[in-house]
């Protein structure tokens, strides 16, 4: 088990950031990545599956982008919504869905 930095060391965002995700063992941005997908998803539904889906994506890879660089989540992580959003692009613009 990893030291868990004390509080009084946090002297801006990133150190907050780190120290956040180091006290819940590296989930809490992924967590709060995915909550942010699913939110995202649900809330555009009405556009149709694929829509949401690509839209969702889209916009949790530009969030994951200065959460990597602030070294917050794991290179897996935005490889993977990188793949994804991908994917669903390609079905997207193959779909009948308008």
């Amino acid at each position: 088990m990893t030291a868990i930095p004390l509080p009084e060391n946090i002297t801006g965002v990133a150190d907050f950031t780190q120290y956040i995700n180091t006290a819940s063992q590296g989930w809490f941005w992924t967590g709060m990545l995915m909550t942010f997908t699913l939110i995202s998803f649900l809330w555009l539904a009405t556009f149709g599956f694929r829509r949401a889906a690509t839209t969702a994506l889209f916009a949790s890879t530009i969030i994951a982008i200065p959460l990597r660089l602030l070294s917050v989540i794991d290179d897996k992580v935005l490889f993977t919504y990188a793949i994804l959003t991908g994917i669903m692009i390609v079905v997207l613009y193959f779909s009948d869905e308008t």
